[in-house]
């Protein structure tokens, strides 16, 4: 199958010219990120799409969480990938944010799309190392099946930073919608088409600073989406709407929408 042939599947239901409003590990500004709390504040707000963060467990479970190990985001220590789903669950996931959260507990991805795709899109990082490993494919496939066994791959886009991560996710299931993610480093320089292209994606995410012209008019060109993240201010948004973008991803995603109203009403008069 070619790279031309991979991206020609419908896009992403919901992903149209309307802006969309992306909650960043879900209201992340507000609650403990990628947690039911955020998810639920996020969804109140009236987000378009939710994004999250997995890792798998020792006994294969995914999880919601973003980083390798638990020491930042809750009181424990260790690698996610060395405790049980069960360990995982005895753990408080919120109280380093507040102690108002502190019966937080990391969600499974299953829990975490039980409550959003009813009423929003999903967007599910799937982290990973440089190259692909054993333990990349692994997280891979069990998060697609997980998805595909809940009937959502219509509802979820799945993107990384290992854009070779997602050309195999698009490879062994290509009804699935995939995004990259723009690295300042490994991709510096790089325009969205010579890294979505290759890897069948149809979204290519990047920070707002490296929002450019060129970039813009490279992905227009190649009919890529663009995410921007990172926004936290009217101006921000004005920017990125000037601009077309119309993937907007924020922390504090009730500021991005008070924007977007604001914008619309200064347009319409």
């Amino acid at each position: 199958m070619t790279t031309k042939d991979t991206r020609r599947n419908p896009a992403l239901k919901g992903l149209s010219n309307t802006p969309m409003v992306v909650a960043h590990r879900g209201f992340s500004g507000k609650a403990p990120e990628n947690t039911m709390s955020a998810f639920t504040l996020a969804l109140e707000a009236g987000v378009s799409m939710i994004e999250l963060d997995v890792q798998i467990s020792k006994d294969n479970h995914v999880v919601v969480i973003h980083d390798s190990t638990i020491d930042r985001t809750t009181y424990g220590e260790g690698k996610v990938s060395d405790l049980s789903l069960a360990e995982l669950k005895k753990l408080d996931a919120g109280s380093w944010f507040d102690a108002n959260y502190k019966d937080e507990r990391i969600p499974t991805l299953v829990e975490a799309l039980e409550l959003i795709a009813p009423k929003a899109l999903v967007n599910i990082e799937l982290k990973s190392t440089r190259i692909i490993r054993k333990a990349d494919t692994q997280i891979a496939d069990a998060t697609v099946a997980v998805v595909r066994k809940m009937n959502l791959l219509e509802r979820v886009l799945f993107s990384s930073f290992n854009h070779k991560l997602m050309k195999y996710v698009k490879e062994h299931e290509p009804a699935a919608h995939t995004g990259v993610i723009f690295h300042p480093v490994l991709h510096f320089g790089r325009m969205p088409s010579a890294l979505a292209l290759p890897a069948g994606a149809e979204v290519f995410v990047c920070s707002k600073r490296e929002v450019t012209r060129r970039r813009i008019a490279d992905a227009a060109k190649h009919n890529i989406i663009i995410g921007v993240y990172g926004l936290e201010n009217q101006q921000d948004i004005e920017r990125m709407l000037s601009s077309g973008i119309q993937v907007l991803v924020s922390d504090y995603p009730d500021i991005i929408i008070q924007g977007l109203e604001q914008y619309q009403i200064h347009k319409a008069s």
